[in-house]
């Protein structure tokens, strides 16, 4: 992938990415979430994506994360 991928365009086109580990996405990013009662948005390619619930992405990150 490129750089231009992971630009953020139209009314996000001031936001930058940054990269965080898996730890402070599960730990810090999807509580402060949850306490926002926010969905996070996956999967997302410009014109659809997948909504699901924090604590659901939480459990299928942990049983994924058992297996390694």
């Amino acid at each position: 992938m490129n750089q231009k991928e992971f630009e953020a365009v139209e009314e996000w086109s001031h936001y930058k990415a940054q990269s965080i580990t898996l730890n402070e996405f599960m730990n810090d990013w999807l509580p402060g979430i949850i306490e926002d009662h926010h969905k996070p948005s996956i999967f997302w390619n410009r014109k659809d994506s997948a909504v699901i619930a924090v604590n659901v992405l939480l459990n299928e990150l942990e049983q994924e994360i058992e297996k390694y």
